[in-house]
Order: C-alpha cells, then structure tokens, then sequence
C-alpha cells in the first residue's frame, strides 16, 4: 500500500513537472488507440488495453506528452515510462484520489510546486534500498495513524456507554399519564321537616 502511495504522489510531482503547454491543448476529438501514430503507440504502450476506454481529457494529456517525449532527456523519458505503468496498476479510487491532489497542486503557489519537484527528484535519485525503506517507512505510519483512529473511536465509545450505565447518572424521568378526573356529582339532600315556631294551641 505504501508503495502505492508513493506511486500516487510520483505521478503527481512529475505532471506538476511538465510545462502548461503539456496538458493546455485544444478540446479536439481524440484520436484512438489505432488512429494514434506509430511512434506514438510506441511511447504509449503501457496505456495501450485502456486507451480506448480512457475519457477525452486523458487522452488530450497523454498525447501532447507524446509530442514532447522525443525532446526529453532520457531520465525524464524513464519517468514517463515508470508513471504510465504505475498509473495503470492503480485502482479506480486511487486515480480519483491521485487527480484530485493533481488539481489541488496545480493551483497550489510556486514555491510549494518547486517544493515537491524537488523532493520527488531527490527521492528518484536514491538506491533501490532507500526507496524501499521510505516505502515500508510510509507504510507503517499510514497503519499506526489507522490504528490510533481506531483506538480514538474505540475509547470515545467505551466513555459514552460507561457514563450511560453508571448508577446514579441523571435520566430523565420517565413521564406519566396523567390521573383522569372524575366528576362527582352532589347528591341530593331530602327537605328537612319544619317546625312551626309558634305551636298551634290545641
């Protein structure tokens, strides 16, 4: 995986390398793969089971590269080669992953675009072993990163069930229906008897 990443950011680095005039061609129909020249399909190889597939605006790219390839210097037409192959071994979400930071570089200032330029030709120059090392290197760290995420989440977890399950912890009460009300109805009181406040003599 780790080589992968670096296989991403390879590719980067060397297309913020190339010249405006490289990727800036006029949106013409595309040729395919049969229209292509000779000497283009030889340059194209590594792109030659997916380029009939591949959208306009790829192949618009790859062949203004083609156009400039007999001009480059042979380190820069090794890369090449190295980027088209490594390019077609990535996978769909790497690609997408991997233009995505193609487009953020290219409207990134200068001065970081020199920046990666000149790491990615340093890291071109080091022995097989170094870029090795840097690929297992890249690779251990993007697993601890995943591994401490996953602990981070783990714990968050655990305190958000332990504070659920403590005795004590303040629940809202549970609402109870209300008791009905019942209308009570006076009974009736019978007359009470009168007696005459004068008694009749007999």
């Amino acid at each position: 995986m780790g080589q992968r990443i670096l296989a991403i950011l390879g590719l980067i680095g060397a297309l913020v390398t190339l010249p405006a005039a490289a990727y800036e061609l006029p949106m013409l129909k595309q040729p395919s793969w049969h229209e292509l020249s000779p000497q283009q399909r030889q340059i194209l190889a590594p792109l030659a089971a997916e380029w009939d597939q591949m959208e306009a605006v790829r192949r618009k790219k790859w062949v203004g590269i083609a156009g400039r390839y007999p001009h480059m210097t042979a380190e820069e037409q090794t890369r090449i080669q190295y980027q088209m192959r490594e390019w077609i071994r990535l996978s769909p979400q790497q690609r997408i992953v991997a233009r995505e930071k193609y487009k953020a570089l290219r409207n990134a200032p200068a001065d970081q675009r020199a920046n990666i330029r000149e790491q990615w030709l340093r890291y071109q120059g080091l022995p097989g072993e170094e870029k090795l090392r840097l690929q297992e290197e890249a690779a251990r760290q993007k697993e601890e990163a995943r591994k401490q995420a996953h602990e981070k989440a783990k714990r968050a977890t655990s305190v958000l069930s332990a504070k659920v399950a403590k005795p004590g912890y303040p629940v809202a009460p549970i609402q109870q229906a209300p008791a009905p009300v019942s209308t009570l109805t006076p009974k009736p009181v019978a007359p009470a008897e009168t007696t005459p406040a004068h008694p009749k003599e007999p």
